[in-house]
């Protein structure tokens, strides 16, 4: 299935809350802290995101690569002293498709097991399953000895698996 580019659209996040006023600071001083965080903050990129304070409220202006880096500027930001809102007019280059989710999620769990199995030697002898290696957890221990014993012919499982 194909999925029609969205048009471009105008986003505006608004988010605000009360400070103390012991927590009060200039708007000048409000607007270098914010771009200072977002400057140390792992995932926004450098320069992608523009910052004013005007009141106690910050406004932001940009692009950034991806959705979640929009809304880690916001909720970093939120956490700052004398700051009393955020208004985001930050646009995201690449949005989640929807409908890739549920592809995304089964080709990650296919890799999870592929690495796993890699990890869990079956021999048989005459209806007899050993099982050895690592599995993570008592849940992949119960799925491997059900998948053993779902396998026709066999009589018996050992199970020598080491929980790692």
């Amino acid at each position: 299935m194909k999925v029609s580019p969205q048009p471009k659209q105008d986003v505006q996040d608004e988010r605000a809350l009360e400070r103390p006023a012991a927590d009060q600071h200039s708007d000048d001083e409000i607007a270098a802290m914010a771009r200072a965080v977002l400057h140390w903050t792992a995932g926004v990129p450098q320069r992608a995101v523009d910052v004013e304070a005007e009141g106690g409220h910050i406004f932001l202006q940009g692009t950034v690569e991806w959705d979640w880096q929009r809304e880690l500027a916001i909720r970093t930001l939120m956490q700052l002293r004398s700051v009393t809102g955020v208004t985001s007019r930050v646009t995201a280059r690449r949005r989640t498709d929807p409908g890739r989710i549920g592809e995304r999620i089964r080709k990650a769990l296919q890799y999870y097991v592929e690495d796993e199995a890699g990890r869990i030697h079956a021999e048989m002898s005459e209806g007899v399953v050993t099982l050895r290696g690592k599995v993570g957890s008592e849940a992949e221990r119960a799925v491997v000895r059900g998948a053993a014993w779902s396998q026709p012919g066999v009589r018996a499982v050992i199970d020598e698996l080491v929980l790692a």
